[in-house]
């Protein structure tokens, strides 16, 4: 059975085995959808369970154990590296998931003619242009000599031979489209951080006043301003170097911000332990969970 599942598979044969593994996912997820409510329920709770229970106990329990002259290994361990791609795979189909999903929200928006088809057609135009791009410019592309194109099949070389085109439209799409919209979306948000940081910074509280101090210093000390007209006269050797706007700059981001990012991190890890404890525990009670058991 290990054999069957682990030996690697090409072409035709590779796509076969994964379209019938996808087939009997969505075969299973069918089946489970036919049970009861309260039989999903207990099937969630017990499986989220037992999956959180295997990683804690192959954590906790020691790789090697040394019994007399024995050595015990975690039987545990050689289950890791197959649930992990079990993991991966069922996160991939998720991915279908969520790409269904956007499928059936933007196809009612857009035929429905509701407020805002044209989003949603945009979606599908976007979505089809870069997805058809992204993957001739996998499969095909440039560099390849005229010796290797005659080697494929005639419509592989019809392909091929636009691989230079793919390429260009691939880049108009990706950096031309994708990575300009992102940079203008971030671009927009400049103005809500300064909003933000103008009603942090008022002074109407000690905190706000070390708040302001400790920005006004930082923005000195990676400015001219700072460096060169107000310290720039203290020596980097004399003993008022420490004094240097640069210098106290730096102290107050690796120093007090080091240590207040530590302490930030500590209680998100601490957080993190209990939402995770309480989802193991399934006591977090969310839109699946709404009725307790």
């Amino acid at each position: 059975m290990k054999e069957f599942f682990a030996t690697p598979r090409h072409g035709w044969e590779l796509t076969g085995f994964i379209t019938a593994c996808a087939v009997i996912f969505f075969l299973i997820l069918f089946v489970i959808h036919l049970t009861p409510s309260s039989f999903k329920k207990r099937m969630t709770i017990v499986l989220t369970f037992v999956a959180g229970l295997y990683y804690l106990l192959e954590f906790l329990i020691p790789a090697e154990t040394h019994i007399g002259s024995r050595v015990v290994t975690n039987p545990l361990t050689s289950f890791k590296e197959p649930l992990s791609t079990a993991l991966m795979i069922t996160g991939s189909l998720a991915l279908l998931l969520g790409v269904y999903n956007l499928f059936r929200i933007n196809g009612r928006l857009l035929m429905r003619r509701k407020t805002g088809w044209q989003n949603g057609l945009a979606f599908f135009i976007g979505f089809f242009s870069m997805l058809t791009m992204a993957m001739l410019n996998f499969y095909f592309p440039t560099g390849r000599t005229p010796e290797e194109i005659a080697k494929l099949k005639p419509l592989a070389q019809t392909f091929a031979n636009g691989a230079d085109q793919w390429k260009g439209w691939y880049n108009v799409l990706f950096y031309g489209g994708f990575s300009a919209l992102g940079a203008t979306v971030f671009s927009l948000l400049a103005f809500y951080i300064v909003s933000a940081a103008y009603r942090a910074f008022r002074v109407r509280s000690p905190e706000a006043v070390m708040l302001l101090a400790a920005a006004m210093i930082m923005m000195l000390g990676l400015t001219p301003l700072g460096t060169y007209f107000l310290t720039g006269w203290i020596q980097p050797d004399s003993a008022l170097a420490g004094l240097k706007m640069e210098s106290i700059a730096e102290w107050i981001l690796t120093i007090l911000n080091g240590a207040a990012q530590r302490a930030l991190i500590f209680g998100i890890a601490v957080g993190l332990i209990a939402t995770s404890l309480r989802i193991w525990l399934s006591l977090e009670r969310g839109q699946f969970f709404d009725v307790e058991m």
